[in-house]
């Protein structure tokens, strides 16, 4: 049963930003297993129980789903091991560009929850673009509704030059962004170490169960 995670969570993410090493992590792989590994595999035992009320075709192998310790040694040599812990639900197909999913991130800086296009691509992006524009109104009013809950667009890329003068706001934002993400971002990291965490993040990906099933038949799935 998931209880939320530990102090020892943020106090182990601490330690590893100073200490980030093979030699450390295995010295203190009992804090990891205790403090990351076993609460990440309870929180992903309970979430797959709302995500398979969202879409049966979505992944659950716990191997693709939850991350690992470490980090891809053909980018990070200097930091093998992970900095922060992480799940993802998404949509299981032989593609590996354009697929929707749901995220959970969290570390010492951040803890976030939400919905996002894997490897987007242009084409993926212009085809979400017309579905958009299909329905501004429905659209529109469903980003809103989004936003009065938290759920918002962060942290993606927008083209410089304005292409849809005409549009308003929010909209107008997920036309010009480059890619497409909304997600919870939670500044009290209280909630981290409480069962309430799941919950929040089980009332988010329900939230944008809609955006999912949008996007994912506007993508050709």
């Amino acid at each position: 049963m998931f209880n939320g995670f530990d102090k020892g969570t943020f106090n182990f993410f601490r330690n590893i930003t100073i200490n980030n090493n093979k030699r450390y992590f295995n010295d203190h792989k009992n804090e990891y297993d205790r403090f990351i590994k076993q609460p990440l595999i309870q929180l992903y035992n309970e979430l797959n129980n709302v995500m398979v009320k969202i879409d049966k075709q979505i992944e659950f192998r716990l191997q693709r789903c939850i991350s690992s310790p470490y980090t891809d040694a053909r980018f990070n040599r200097d930091r093998p091991i992970k900095e922060y812990i992480y799940l993802r639900y998404k949509l299981y197909k032989n593609e590996k560009r354009d697929i929707p999913g749901f995220f959970f991130d969290a570390g010492i800086d951040i803890i976030r929850f939400g919905f996002q296009v894997y490897n987007i691509t242009s084409a993926g992006m212009e085809k979400i673009r017309k579905g958009l524009l299909h329905d501004v109104s429905g659209s529109n009013k469903l980003i809103m509704r989004l936003n009065k809950k938290g759920i918002k667009q962060y942290d993606c890329a927008v083209f410089k030059r304005d292409h849809y003068p005409d549009i308003e706001d929010p909209l107008k934002r997920a036309l010009d962004s480059k890619d497409i993400k909304f997600y919870k971002y939670v500044s009290d990291r209280k909630i981290f170490l409480t069962p309430g965490l799941k919950n929040e993040i089980e009332d988010t990906f329900i939230e944008l169960k809609d955006v999912y099933n949008r996007i994912k038949l506007w993508l050709g799935y």
